[in-house]
This record gives structure tokens, sequence and C-alpha cells, in this order.
């Protein structure tokens, strides 16, 4: 239920010492690197790099985009795809289609409570890296956790949605709703009711 941490390495070429990439994993808050035992250490001319669910089985896969060597380079340097294959815990996928928002749900921001844990992703739509931008697919790894106690959507024109008791291990399009225009409607109402009086008062006060 926590984040690790990728590092595409690369230096220029010519003039380019190969260095290995770095796969830190959240150990109980402890950043443990593990590139080579798990064999994402490709020494490649790294160059950026983008997370995404390939193959839909609700894991995510690594993609690592390598520049091509412009002069003579002693390994292979290509872009390569990492398929993640470990099976090991639930997973929940989270699609927002914005309406009064931006269409992808960029902007806004995905909170998913399961087991006592918050978690938290916003949609930036920035680059993950070097020309790279991941998905705009929040992904949220569960752990153990059999269901989620509830979902919460904070979109940018400031609409909050909320979904309860959902299962987990599936992937979800929230589409943003509209909001009321009741609320709207009952606070008019009331800082016209407001002025009303104090305008009553005021010229009790000074009827002249």
């Amino acid at each position: 239920m926590d984040l690790d941490l990728f590092v595409s390495n690369g230096d220029l070429n010519p003039n380019c010492t190969p260095m290995g990439n770095f796969y830190f994993e959240n150990q109980e808050n402890k950043f443990v690197e593990r590139g080579r035992e798990l064999e994402v250490n490709d020494y490649g001319i790294g160059r950026g790099s983008v997370l995404f669910d390939m193959d839909n089985d609700g894991d995510q896969d690594l993609l690592v985009v390598n520049q091509i060597p412009i002069l003579d380079y002693p390994i292979e340097s290509a872009t390569k795809l990492f398929r993640n294959d470990i099976s090991n815990g639930n997973w929940l996928k989270v699609a927002l289609k914005g309406m009064s928002s931006e269409t992808s749900g960029i902007g806004s921001r995905v909170t998913v409570i399961a087991n006592g844990k918050k978690l938290i992703r916003e949609i930036d739509g920035g680059g993950s890296s070097h020309l790279s931008r991941n998905s705009v697919i929040s992904h949220f790894g569960l752990g153990n956790s059999t269901k989620v106690d509830s979902i919460i959507v904070d979109w940018t024109g400031g609409n909050r949605q909320i979904l309860l008791n959902q299962n987990v291990n599936q992937s979800l399009t929230i589409t943003e709703t509209e909001q009321s225009s009741f609320k709207w409607y009952v606070a008019i109402f009331i800082t016209i009711v407001a002025l009303m009086a104090w305008y009553i008062l005021a010229k009790r006060k000074n009827p002249l």
C-alpha cells in the first residue's frame, strides 16, 4: 500500500559512462535498492520512464525509454518494457471522466480509504520524467484489504463525490456529477434576506 521509486539512469553520449537504473522499494518507510535483484537495472542510456498497466491485470508495468547511442557504446541501449508478473496483494484502478472539470480529471484528487489507511493520488497530467508521462488512471495497491471503505474524488471545480463500500480488484470509471443548484439557491436566498434585514434595521436607526 506504499509507493516505491524508480530512477531511469543515463549519462550523455558521447563521453558516456554506463549507469544502471535504480529501483528503491519502500520497506517500512525505508527505501531499499533492489534494481539488480529485480533485473530492472538496465545499463542503457536512460532518458525517461512511465508506469502503466499494459495487460490490465492490476499491477503496474514499466516502460524505460533509452536513447540510441550516437557513438560507440559498450552495451545495448534501446527502449525496454519490463512486465510485472509479481502477483501480490489486491488493487484498485480509478479513471476520472470530467464534465465541468477537465475531461481526464487532470487537477483533481482521488482519495481511497481501505483498512484504516488513506491513499491519495493527484491527477497532474505532467511528465514523470524526460519526455514521458504516466497514465492518468490512478492505481492503488491495497495489500491484504478485501474491501474499499470509501473513494473520495475532489474535482477541480470544487465538487466532491464519495463512493462507499467498493470491491477490490476492479477498474472504476467515475463520471463527474453536476453540483446541485439547490444549495446555491438557498445560499443566495439567505444572503438576500440578510441584506434586506440589515437595510430595514439601518433605516429604522437612521430614518433620514
